[in-house]
């Protein structure tokens, strides 16, 4: 739902600021892409924190369902050996 998504988002960007590594104190930066939820309904969303050194870079899928495996599948093929995050607070 929008509303989980809303909730779930600033977590999701937390956990990626505190995993991800600074450049000479410099933060990476937060970029939201919520062309994967196709309906614009569903409250899916990609966050991507993008450091000075690309290889640093982690994305997380908030909220991820069936309808979203490929785009999972291409970020996971295209990150290589960069961290993907499938985050979902209704998944136990």
């Amino acid at each position: 739902s929008p509303q989980l998504y809303r909730a779930a988002a600033p977590t999701c960007q937390e956990i990626l600021r505190r995993i991800s590594k600074d450049t000479a104190g410099v933060p990476p930066r937060m970029v939201e892409d919520r062309s994967v939820d196709e309906s614009g309904v569903d409250g899916i969303g990609l966050w991507m924190s993008q450091s000075q050194n690309p290889s640093d870079d982690i994305s997380c899928f908030v909220q991820p369902s069936q309808e979203t495996i490929d785009s999972v599948d291409s970020i996971s093929q295209q990150a290589g050996d960069r961290l993907v995050v499938l985050m979902n607070p209704q998944w136990r």
